[in-house]
């Protein structure tokens, strides 16, 4: 089923409708490869067909063609879409084209046009010119670099600006983006020529007005501009448009983008198209008039109607954003940028629109009254008109008002700020009915500042300039099936035989004529290659003498029986020959490598004269700066001092300064060198490639070719053979290639009978996508993290690289393995179901279904225990303890927000933390979070009021808090009230006060004599307090940690408050914290004597790099020295550490240390049996201590076995061998139930072990046991005591048996 569904804006569903059609009439197409070698050919797709005018098909014309009877508009065209059977076939554009009227059978008919997207590209951009670009910021897929430099384009250019574009790719290598404007503008050196003086003001003909681009002495009539007195003014230095930066601007435009390996490449990016102004002038025109100028219009009238000023809400061009939109109510407006003047700036606008009046009559017809519209100055937007610019046609019945202006031909200027509207008027005082449409105003030339593409040819229109660069490069312009509005460009013999292979062998009608000719019989005699002539003086020179421009190349087939000849023309870009820069007076060396572009005639007069033409466009290659020795010139910076330059930016036809082997000559040949005159010397007279060579050559040669055939025979095509078909295809039939040129009249939706025609192919590999890939294989697995994406192991026999797409999910790549068949690599893929396909460099495929499993992994996961800080200062108390779990198990990392790699966390203050866990195999967790709180410890006193000049304390006592602990006697102040209190004792009972700070005494409360020391708490256990000499820590401030100058008082020392306390203890040092101050590794002195009293007297040792001092009383070893290894006992600690290091392990005494055996010491239990008070001694690592219990009392102690003695009362003393170490509170465990061990008679029975009770047996007895919950008694042999847990029962508790007793022991 075939369906035409049309659009009245396109990609609007809502406006979409489908097209009543004639079901007796079939729609064809007709294909052709003519259609993609030139911009403005037939569409791809093209037929007129005929629909029905039903009540639908008549609304649509009605409205989206403007019908009325038989009129309508035939600039109109409406988005389109073909379906076969409810897809999309095709997409382009319909035209109403005729309206047939059938009176005898009341029929009519519309004949529709359908064009596909190439007609439809040329026809949107239409007549627009080159200079009429606007360069806007856009991006779109496959651009190398978004644009966003559009602002860059508008000048005047700084001399930074001009520098900075010479660094332009290739003068800064392999950065294509580099330069002024992303390096879309240079500013090369040209000669454009000069403007002279008059001979008869000066009586010097020929004198240049301005400094000269020659060689010559400082003189007025040479000029030389290697002077500085002679330097360039920037304005000579005229840009250059990169070409790409132009041609893609176009493609923007008109809504369209493209998608080539040419146009993308580092070669065009090097070419530049000329922007040197469209009149005779030798620079950059600052004040010409351009730069303001604007498009608009309004298709549907809505807003607009008679007596109103025009309203256009569409704006194309608008340079200068002097245009403004406006609103309906007081219509759209044009800000005048300056002063016009007879003979300087000027305006030049135009305007237009359908418009009608009536006047209604009673007794008949309306009548038309006259409707025209006014171009106008106004007194403020949409107010009264003060001058009428120009007033258009008359107009009525829908007819189109016209009007244009031209300040230039008198009557009112405009001056700067000026308001002027365009107000569509009539002469009639009454007006009844009226409609405005199609409006149109149009402001082509304005004063403004310089606007560079507006310097681009206006004589070269956009389609013929992408004509042009299509025709050069012999590139083939293909709408992409995959992507709508979307061009494939490419050179032909890249693009020719790269697509897919089918065959249609099977598909040949067999018994219809088929036709193979020669494919050259249908071509011409010769072929000539041309670029367009210009006016410039060496392209002058080279036409009058071979009478063709330069660059010129003719084609010869030699084929004698070949006629007439077929012209390959560039018609709007011109050659641009190299000329060396000459000498400006006769007899002055010149420096024969300096060559650059020369773009200018001569005068015909007296003197010779170089005078600046307006010139063609020209295309040159940008070759960076040359630095040739002796060159130095002089261009003006922004204050108009001349700046030395001694290298120069050139631009030429040449690909490579100097010529290469491998250079492209932007030329159809290599034509006369006008350069090499003097000789330049050797690496100046290389040839490179030419157009022809590189990309007209392999086509050429296809035509002319001996054994290329055009076969033209019918094929049995369907819907998919004609939907997928593109001309880089090749087809294969019985045995040979070809590639398709024509498919003629194919009838969409059905299998039909198609007349094909199909050039032979004789150089190419064709590429077959049916031939499967060999030796395929597969592996799906998953071993990723819980939740991600597995792998599928691929094997294969293929050629690489290899493409890979997963049908379902849409990735894809691609993988270019080394080695050889068979290949094996992997690729990641989602988990689940999906059909992989994978293509190799030739085309082969192999399409498989695969699974991927999810993972079996866990998550990874993290439980946790805490601590709340209470110390709520640095250093915290505050600790998180996390245990990790899951995953592929451990070593498990664990990560904190604060960069901390550690599973616990300790010493932490108040605050939120965060982590995640990182298993073994690199998978992680989710991120977890606890936040600790400090609940700050306050510690109640009893506090009494010093009273009478501290002479007598209050009876009554107060209860406050403290966050230290405090000690007694401490004096205090408090929050709430004042006076001076002291601490006089402990309690629990609630505080109604708060302790606001502490003092020394009294007498310091009462502001008593200054402070003498500062109170210092230790780091450590944040209670110890010690005082400071007051002088001494001056340089220390509260708040600080500081270092002690006393063995007695080792560690870190917070500074906390004044005090007055007399102290003479002096700091070491001050650190800012204590974390800081701990850090510090600490130097120890120590008095001690040797244990064995003999090796030496008392003397002084140290240690260093302790984190703490050694313990005084603490038995140490020496580390080195006369004395190493021998064990010593700390007596003090001294302020001056010296001698000998101590090691820092610490021993129980002397004897652990020297390896004594001590006195055994276990707990004992001490119970009193007696009605009163026992007595008793005992002796505790060697020392003797006495013990006491009341009647009844039951007391552990730790003593020396035997040492506990009963000296008064009664008690029993019970001891175990559980070694203690400390006098008191020794835990003594249960004493074990005296058992036997036996053997029982039955020796199949083995070992028991039974509770004695009261019994009093010896080894040897033999006696009665029971098993535990049985009733059989049975005898065994006692051989061990007090061994073992009872795991049977003794029977008979007093008498003993014989094992051969059978009677009383069970046998």
């Amino acid at each position: 089923m075939i369906q035409l569904k049309v659009y009245k804006t396109k990609g609007d569903s809502d406006t979409a409708i489908f097209l009543d059609l004639y079901e007796t009439e079939p729609i064809k197409l007709t294909l052709s490869i003519e259609d993609i070698t030139q911009a403005d050919a037939t569409s791809i797709f093209s037929k007129t067909f005929r629909v029905p005018a039903t009540r639908d098909n008549n609304e649509f014309f009605e409205n989206a063609y403007e019908v009325d009877g038989i009129d309508f508009d035939v600039t109109l065209k409406n988005y389109a879409e073909i379906l076969v059977d409810g897809a999309e076939f095709r997409e382009g554009h319909i035209r109403l084209q005729r309206i047939f009227r059938n009176g005898d059978l009341d029929k009519i008919d519309y004949e529709l046009l359908f064009l596909g997207e190439t007609r439809d590209f040329s026809s949107t951009i239409a007549e627009k010119t080159l200079c009429q670009l606007t360069m806007t910021d856009f991006d779109w897929e496959g651009l190398p670099n978004a644009y966003t430099n559009a602002a860059d384009f508008s000048g005047p250019f700084t001399y930074a600006n001009i520098l900075q574009s010479w660094n332009a790719f290739p003068e800064t290598a392999g950065n294509l983006a580099a330069g002024y404007a992303d390096g879309d503008i240079i500013m090369p050196l040209i000669d454009h020529g000069n403007t002279y003086t008059d001979a008869q003001n000066t009586g010097a003909a020929g004198d240049p007005d301005q400094g000269r681009i020659a060689l010559g002495p400082e003189t007025t009539g040479s000029r030389s501009f290697t002077f500085p007195a002679n330097s360039l003014s920037q304005t000579r230095m005229k840009p250059m448009i990169r070409a790409k930066r132009v041609l893609d601007q176009i493609f923007q435009d008109v809504g369209y983008t493209y998608s080539s390996t040419f146009l993308n490449s580092d070669r065009f990016h090097q070419m530049y198209i000329s922007a040197f102004g469209n009149d005779e002038s030798i620079g950059m025109e600052i004040d010409q008039v351009t730069g303001t100028n604007f498009s608009s219009s309004n298709q549907f009238g809505s807003g607009n109607d008679i007596n109103e000023f025009m309203y256009n809400n569409l704006v194309t061009t608008n340079i200068a954003n002097n245009f403004v939109i406006g609103n309906p109510a007081s219509g759209s407006y044009f800000n005048a940028p300056a002063d016009a003047v007879i003979g300087g700036n000027f305006y030049i606008m135009s305007a237009s629109a359908q418009m009608n009046g009536e006047v209604e009559q009673s007794n008949g017809p309306n009548i038309q009254v006259p409707v025209f519209l006014r171009l106008c100055v106004v007194s403020s937007i949409g107010g009264a008109i003060t001058q009428t610019l120009a007033v258009g046609s008359q107009a009525g019945n829908g007819s189109v008002s016209s009007l244009t202006w031209d300040s230039r031909n008198g009557g009112y200027q405009p001056i700067a700020g000026d308001i002027i509207q365009v107000f569509c008027d009539t002469s009639s005082s009454f007006i009844d009915y009226s409609t405005v449409t199609n409006t149109f105003w149009n402001c082509t030339a304005a004063p403004g500042a310089y606007y560079s593409p507006l310097d681009l040819d206006c004589e070269h229109k956009q389609i013929d300039f992408v004509k042009d660069i299509l025709t050069m490069f012999r590139l083939v312009m293909q709408p992409d099936n995959k992507r709508p509005n979307n061009f494939i460009i490419e050179p032909w013999q890249e693009f020719i035989g790269a697509g897919v292979t089918y065959d249609w062998s099977d598909k040949l009608v067999e018994d219809k004529d088929t036709v193979l000719e020669p494919l050259f019989n249908t071509q011409s005699a010769t072929i000539e290659f041309s670029k367009a002539e210009d006016e410039d003086l060496i392209n002058q020179f080279h036409q009058d003498n071979n009478k063709h421009a330069y660059g010129y190349l003719q084609f010869n087939s030699a084929n004698e029986l070949l006629k007439g000849t077929r012209k390959i023309e560039v018609k709007g870009i011109a050659p641009t020959p190299l000329d060396q820069i000459t000498a400006s007076s006769p007899g002055y060396a010149t420096i024969p490598k300096w060559v650059i572009p020369t773009v200018f005639t001569t005068d015909d007069g007296d003197a010779v004269e170089y005078v600046p033409i307006k010139p063609k466009t020209r295309i040159l290659f940008y070759n960076g700066m040359q630095d040739v020795p002796g060159v130095e010139w002089y261009l003006n910076n922004d204050s108009g001092v001349a700046s030395l330059q001694t290298d120069w930016p050139l631009v030429s036809p040449y690909e490579n300064w100097p010529i290469v082997s491998t250079s492209l000559n932007l030329n159809f040949s290599n034509d006369t060198r006008y350069y090499i005159s003097p000789s330049p010397g050797t690496g100046y007279f290389d040839q490179g490639s030419t157009l022809f060579d590189e990309y007209w050559s392999r086509y050429i040669a296809s035509l002319y070719n001996k054994f290329s055939r055009r076969l033209t025979a019918k094929f049995i095509l369907n819907n998919v053979d004609l939907q997928n078909l593109t001309f880089d295809d090749v087809i294969f039939v019985n045995g040979k290639y070809y590639r398709p040129e024509k498919i003629i009249d194919a009838q969409v939706g059905s299998e039909t009978e198609v007349t094909c025609q199909l050039i032979t192919l004789n150089d190419q590999r064709p590429i077959w996508l049916e031939e499967p890939l060999t030796g395929f294989s597969v592996v799906a697995s998953n071993t990723s993290c819980i939740g991600q994406e597995g792998e599928i192991q691929i094997t294969t026999n293929g050629t690489p690289a290899f493409t890979w797409l997963l049908d379902a999910s849409g990735a894809t790549g691609t993988v270019n393995p080394t080695g050889t068949a068979p290949f094996t690599f992997t690729i990641v893929a989602p988990v689940g179901i999906d059909t992989l396909i994978v293509t190799d460099s030739l085309g082969r495929e192999a399409t498989v279904q695969i699974n991927v499993p999810a993972s079996t992994a866990t998550q990874v996961t993290s439980s946790h225990t805490f601590v709340e800080p209470t110390d709520c200062n640095a250093p915290c108390n505050g600790s998180i303890n996390t245990t990790p779990s899951g995953g592929s198990g451990a070593p498990y990392t664990v990560t904190w927000s604060d960069g901390v790699v550690s599973e616990d966390r300790t010493n932490i203050c108040p605050g939120t933390y965060e982590w995640y866990v990182t298993d073994s195999n690199g998978c992680q967790s989710d991120v977890y979070s606890q936040t600790l709180t400090c609940t700050t410890i306050l510690y109640n006193y009893v506090l009494r009021q010093f009273l009478n000049n501290c002479t007598q304390v209050s009876s009554q006592t107060y209860i406050a808090s403290s966050t230290q602990q405090l000690p007694i006697n401490q004096v205090c102040v408090f929050n709430q009230i004042s006076g001076c209190y002291f601490i006089e004792s402990v309690t629990q009972d609630p505080a109604q006060y708060t302790i606001a700070a502490i003092n020394t005494d009294c007498e310091a409360c009462n502001g008593g004599p200054a402070p003498n020391s500062m109170m210092v708490r230790q780091c450590a256990d944040g209670t110890t307090v010690a005082y400071i000499n007051y002088n001494a820590v001056l340089g220390a401030a509260v708040g600080q940690v500081i270092t002690i100058d006393d063995a007695s008082l080792p560690g870190c020392w917070t500074v906390e408050s004044e005090a007055q306390n007399i102290s003479v203890v002096e700091y070491l040092a001050i650190y800012d914290s204590c974390t800081e101050c701990e850090a510090v590794p600490v130097n120890f002195g120590y008095y001690a004597f040797a244990c064995d009293n003999t090796s030496f007297p008392p003397t002084y040792f140290q240690s260093s790099g302790l984190a703490a001092q050694l313990t005084v009383g603490g038995v140490y070893k020496i580390g080195g020295g006369t004395y190493q290894g021998v064990c010593v006992q700390i007596i003090s600690l001294q302020q001056t550490p010296s001698g000998e290091l101590l090691l820092p392990q610490q021993y129980i005494d002397c004897d652990d240390c020297q390896g004594i055996t001590p006195t055994v010491q276990a707990c004992h239990e001490i119970t009193n049996t007696g009605f009163g008070t026992a007595f008793g001694n005992y002796i505790f690592n060697g020392a003797g201590y006495s013990w006491i219990l009341n009647s009844g009392g039951v007391s552990s102690i730790c003593a020396e076995v035997g040492s506990v003695t009963v000296t008064s009362g009664s008690a029993t003393i019970f001891n175990t061998t559980n070694v203690c170490a400390k006098p008191q509170a020794c835990t003594i465990a249960p004493p074990a139930p005296p058992t036997y061990v036996i053997e029982a008679c039955i020796p199949s029975m083995g070992n028991w072990t039974l509770e004695r009770g009261t019994s009093t047996f010896s080894i040897g007895d033999v006696v009665q046991f029971r098993l535990t919950g049985g009733a059989a008694v049975y005898c065994g042999t006692i051989i061990q005591l007090n061994a073992g847990t009872p795991d049977a029962i003794l029977h008979n508790l007093n008498q003993s048996y014989a094992c051969n007793d059978s009677i009383h022991c069970l046998q």
